[in-house]
């Protein structure tokens, strides 16, 4: 730093030390009644949050200059919106996202708010005219425009009531996002010195605080930090180990259900790959960087906001301009360059203030990414420094969300405790499973002894002299004959000493060894763009000259070569099935002691939607958002802006009938405008779903939906008349019978037809011959991802008496949700209607009274006859087997006949099924003995 910088640091201190050691009170009235009716009829609230009211008095009462620090979701922009619209006067907001501000406008127009943008490209010439005339009350305005025209400000400064500078960051040279435009911003100060000027962050170190003030030129300005925690968002890092995106991604992906989610990648063409792949995955999904055109990035910002598309991977350009609510997830695939752009980029996750997850995924070429980036930065310097505090929060084996508080000097961070869904790595602590705990060659408090791969890897870039590269020094170490190696390294004694440990481990050092101190990178002369050379540093010397013992915590990636501790008490299965229903870890596998009551399952979210719900306030909850989504596309605006989610749920609890019940609920963000023009059909919605009336029949909504998201072609032809002779009553059988056609055939046609939406419930799958029980075996057999699922496995993994048909049904009757789940669209569900229990065969009464709990005598005349027809279809199936050889053929006429008996088969047809692979009944040790299957169970229980 030179003197200038060091004069300008200290007069910026002088400004901060100013109003932040201001001793006389600030007075702070209470909002009154008037600004409460504002409030509510404008924007939907019926009160300030408490930073909110302490900003807007003083700007209103005090006409002082104000600078915030506001974590992401506690509402900075209602703060320079309120003034004007109190006022009834002028706000001018600038702000660098375009898209931002587009986005806000729409959100202003929806509650009959005027506002504006002037930009650069200014269509409407006479738009400033308008301005001045007062037909607006927010003026949003980009740097370039401001500054480009200086006079504008001068022409408005009669109605002017508050300037607002959001992303104020950009200020400050020490920011993380510096823009030059942003500093020219300080002409304002002069230009209209009577109106307050408030500028807002949601990220800001103590450096750059000071910075921001010193350059507008803030007077005496009030200084607000609500504090950095975002306590709903989950922290979680992992290391990179696919060999592609999908492998690193899938996990993840499969467990996000509901709302949207970001993917950040480094590059464009990271971005374009990533997409591509998970195109391949059948997941609806956009790329969105710079190299695209302006008509592509807006359509695809477009179908994001809209809920048209439910995933988005981008560069970080995307996530600056979002104001989302719903944004579940926050996938960084590659490390941000800083802390502050992490902390920012997170923040467009869980804005409502519902939980949600940001996780990063990293390998150790993230940073050298950054590097070949920055190779023409004007502050190179300043981003290397940057860089190294998020190198740290990488390998950070304490809490995460500590570290960023403490960061940015966040005083909450001294009572921050140890909770669930904090981060991982309080999630490990709080289970039991630290690091140290994990592995076997770790100590007590995490840490590897390094000392003898340290000395090799010292040792041999010391002996390389000026071909000291990390390749060139692993490439030494591990023997490698290549060409890249000068001839004299094959002599030398350390030549392939370090052969019995890879690439990867070896490179992981060198960045431990960098990040520690005894190493350093520097730049090659009259090399390439991010070419860069390693060495020893003095405290690298140092070491070399005792050698002492080296001591430290691994680097995540390195996790992956230590050895495991076999820490498991009882482990019944080592494979997940996508229905797990709550059976209890210390339950015995060999239990098979029936439970009164099945307990609660516990399912995969992607397929919450295919179980019947329970509730009536999860049906009404559907319908508002499917309503919710009419509305926004015939408005042509963001579904939240009609309503967000929370407040659709404050609905479903009121379930007002009348406009006025509507306004007496209060719903959250429901302002006036809202209420005229979106309550009548929410109103109207209610009314009918609580009456019975609701017309929409629920039987053509997937369909609706899948024919303009398809998975597969239309029905058409053969399949469709298949398809209407079973909607008919016809049985497949009949279906093949009438039609001259194998009931393969017809099987393949009625999978076609739930693929596109036509309605086949869970009873109409049980006339295919998928009963209840072969229903629950397939369906806890089914793997994650159903869209290129294998028939073969799930066949193996069930009991032998499931058939391909079966499996093939139940596959199509949970892929079609799982796809309407991950494309986002809210379906009403034929199976989600509970429905009435079979009618029972009534029971005379006699007019004795048993006394409860006295078991009833079996009708045995009645299990005669049973008993007899299953053995009388027992033989006709023996003797066909015995005529046709060691297969069994039933004619489909027989078939029909024989329907309710047809799983009886011989107990030997089942387990020879079952011991395929040699595993023969004679060859099984006792404890081997095999579990009935459902359907050995329901014979045995038929015939006992």
């Amino acid at each position: 730093m030179d003197s200038d910088e060091d004069d300008d640091l200290l007069e910026a201190l002088d400004v901060m030390e100013e109003f932040m050691g201001r001793t006389e009170p600030i007075k702070e009235e209470p909002p009154g009644e008037e600004h409460l009716r504002v409030l509510r009829s404008k924007f939907g609230h019926t009160n300030f949050r408490p930073m909110q009211w302490k900003i807007i008095n003083s700007l209103l009462n005090e006409k002082r200059d104000n600078f915030a620090v506001m974590a992401t979701g506690y509402g900075k922009s209602l703060c320079y919106q309120f003034p004007s619209v109190f006022t009834g006067k002028l706000t001018v907001v600038v702000s660098p996202l375009i898209s931002l501000m587009e986005d806000q406008i729409s959100a202003l127009e929806v509650m009959n708010i005027e506002a504006i943008f002037m930009g650069t490209a200014q269509k409407d010439r006479q738009a400033l005219e308008k301005v001045e005339a007062g037909h607006f009350r927010i003026v949003y305005m980009s740097p370039e425009y401001i500054t480009g025209n200086r006079d504008v400000l001068k022409r408005l400064a009669p109605q002017l009531t508050l300037i607002a500078i959001d992303e104020a960051h950009c200020v400050s040279q020490w920011g993380h996002d510096f823009r030059p435009a942003f500093r020219q911003l300080s002409f304002i100060r002069q230009a209209v010195p009577n109106v307050p000027i408030l500028a807002l962050t949601a990220t800001a170190t103590q450096r750059v605080q000071e910075d921001i003030v010193k350059t507008l030129g803030l007077r005496n300005p009030q200084c607000s930090i609500s504090g950095f925690d975002r306590p709903n968002l989950k922290l979680e890092i992992y290391p990179r180990n696919g060999i592609n995106a999908w492998q690193d991604l899938r996990q993840h992906l499969e467990n996000f259900r509901g709302g949207s989610a970001i993917i950040y990648c480094l590059t464009r063409k990271l971005t374009e790959s990533v997409a591509l792949e998970l195109q391949q995955q059948n997941i609806a999904c956009e790329p969105y960087h710079a190299g695209l055109s302006i008509k592509r990035r807006t359509e695809v910002h477009q179908e994001f906001v809209k809920d048209r598309v439910k995933i988005i991977v981008a560069t970080i350009a995307f996530g600056m301009g979002i104001d989302k609510p719903d944004v579940r997830l926050v996938i960084h695939y590659g490390c941000s360059q800083n802390v502050e752009s992490y902390y920012q980029e997170i923040g467009r996750a869980g804005r409502d203030g519902n939980p949600a997850r940001c996780i990063l995924l990293h390998n150790g070429k993230d940073f050298g990414t950054h590097m070949i980036l920055w190779e023409h930065a004007s502050h190179k310097q300043r981003l290397i420094e940057l860089q190294c505090a998020m190198k740290d929060y990488v390998e950070l084996r304490s809490c995460r969300r500590a570290f960023i508080l403490k960061y940015f000097n966040d005083p909450q961070v001294s009572t921050l405790g140890c909770r669930k869904d904090c981060c991982d790595n309080c999630n490990s602590k709080l289970e039991g499973s630290l690091v140290e705990e994990k592995y076997v060659e770790l100590e007590d408090e995490g840490r590897f002894d390094f000392t003898e791969d340290v000395a090799k890897f010292m040792d041999a870039l010391k002996a390389l002299r000026r071909y000291a590269s990390v390749t060139k020094t692993i490439l030494f170490l591990r023997g490698s004959k290549s060409q890249k190696l000068p001839a004299m390294c094959c002599i030398h004694t350390l030549y392939g000493a370090g052969k019995d440990k890879s690439e990867q481990w070896w490179r992981m050092i060198a960045d431990l060894l960098t990040r520690e101190g005894y190493l350093k990178k520097v730049a090659v002369a009259y090399a390439a763009p991010g070419v860069t050379a390693t060495n020893i540093t003095k405290k690298g010397e140092t070491w070399m000259a005792k050698r002492e013992k080296i001591l430290l915590h691994p680097l995540q990636g390195m996790m992956q070569f230590f050895t495991k501790k076999d820490t498991r008490k009882v482990e019944i299965s080592t494979v997940k099935p996508l229905f797990d229903f709550g059976a209890s870890s210390s339950t015995s596998a060999q239990s098979s002691v029936p439970k009164e009551h099945p307990p609660t399952a516990k399912m995969n979210p992607n397929l919450a939607a295919a179980l019947p719900a329970k509730k009536a306030d999860e049906e009404l909850m559907k319908g508002l958002l499917l309503e919710r989504s009419k509305i926004a596309s015939e408005v042509d605006c963001m579904p939240y802006l009609v309503a967000s989610t929370t407040a659709l749920e404050q609905m479903c609890k009121l379930k007002p009938k009348t406009l006025e019940e509507l306004r007496l609920g209060k719903v959250d963000g429901f302002s006036e405008a809202k209420i005229e023009k979106f309550g009548p059909v929410f109103v109207k919605y209610f009314r009918k779903a609580l009456e019975g009336m609701d017309s929409a029949p629920a039987s053509h909504q997937i369909e609706e939906i899948l024919s303009k998201h398809p998975i597969t072609g239309p029905l058409r032809g053969s399949p469709l008349t298949s398809y209407e002779m079973f909607a008919a009553g016809s049985s497949l059988a009949e279906i093949a019978m009438k039609r001259d056609l194998t009931e393969s055939t017809i099987v393949g046609h009625l999978k076609s037809a739930i693929e596109v939406g036509k309605i086949i419930r869970r009873r109409d799958l049980e006339r295919l011959g998928v009963d209840r029980e072969s229903f629950e075996e397939i369906r806890k057999n089914l793997p994650a991802d159903l869209a290129s699922a294998k028939l073969t496995p799930i066949k193996e993994a069930c009991d032998p008496g499931i058939s391909f048909d079966s499996i093939r049904f139940v596959v199509a009757y949970f892929r079609i949700r799982q796809h309407l789940e991950r494309i986002g669209q809210a379906y009403e569900d034929p199976d989600a209607v509970e429905e009435p229990p079979e009618p029972q065969p009534q029971v005379p009464q006699t007019s004795q009274k048993k006394p409860e709990n006295e078991e009833e005598d079996m009708d045995w005349g009645e299990f005669d006859t049973i008993e007899q027809d299953v053995l009388q279809a027992a033989e006709l199936l023996d003797a066909e087997s015995q005529a046709s050889g060691s297969q069994t053929h039933v004619r489909p006429q027989e078939k029909k006949k024989f329907a309710q008996v047809a799983y009886m088969s011989d107990d030997s047809d089942d387990e020879a099924q079952g011991a395929k692979g040699g595993d023969k009944k004679e060859n099984r040790a006792p404890s081997q003995a095999v579990t009935p299957s459902p359907v050995k169970r329901r014979r045995q229980n038929l015939i006992l």
